[in-house]
């Protein structure tokens, strides 16, 4: 049997206490939630919720993360440790708009059409709006780019939160832009513990190396 590389999945759990409270600003599609989150680690090798990001936990730095810029762009891009201990990326934008503020460019990943990918990851906000960034993938399969997918948030304790996107394929992709773009000028976050999962049961291939 051809072991399989993957990392291990935390599974995040939600606990309810208080009150659901819903923000809707006009073209905003954040939905927030004031649900406690706690997480577990789990892993299932027979393709359900495959982990596919590589790198994801940052426990080999910055390997498999980069930037992509505008020409005229300005950002400062690091790898930092968190109160906790945790390996952050942490990102200022000075200037400009768009593109990719943090890219995956790790292990090149196959996207298959019918599957829904599920993107996670926690983040904090030093300064700037409650979500100064947008999710997705840079992929327009007939309704327009999905760079902007609406987002899910929940909070993990009083400044990180945990964010999550999903997307169905359409058509099959090669390894197109993924994760943080468009990050508001002036503005600086820390992002760590990131997950790409997918609802494949059949073990599809899903690396293009």
């Amino acid at each position: 049997v051809k072991s399989a590389r993957l990392s291990y999945l935390p599974n995040f759990a939600l606990a309810p206490q208080g009150t659901l409270s819903y923000i809707d600003m006009n073209s905003s599609v954040t939905k927030t939630y004031n649900l406690p989150l706690t997480a577990s680690w789990e892993i299932d090798i027979f393709g359900k919720l495959r982990m596919l990001f590589f790198n994801g936990d940052l426990k080999l730095g910055l390997e498999g993360w980069n930037y992509l810029l505008t020409p005229h762009d300005c950002i400062r891009f690091d790898l930092v440790v968190t109160e906790s201990g945790d390996s952050a990326i942490r990102v200022t934008r000075g200037c400009s708009s768009g593109y990719w503020q943090i890219h995956y460019a790790g292990r090149p990943i196959f996207y298959h059409k019918n599957v829904t990918y599920n993107l996670s990851f926690s983040y904090r906000v030093l300064e700037g709006s409650d979500k100064p960034f947008n999710v997705g993938w840079w992929v327009n399969e007939g309704y327009g780019y999905r760079h902007n997918l609406p987002a899910t948030i929940c909070p993990i304790d009083s400044v990180w939160k945990r964010c999550e996107v999903s997307y169905k394929f359409v058509e099959d992709r090669l390894n197109p832009h993924c994760f943080i773009n468009s990050l508001r000028a002036g503005s600086t976050i820390e992002v760590k513990d990131m997950c790409l999962t997918c609802d494949d049961t059949i073990g599809m291939p899903m690396y293009a190396d």
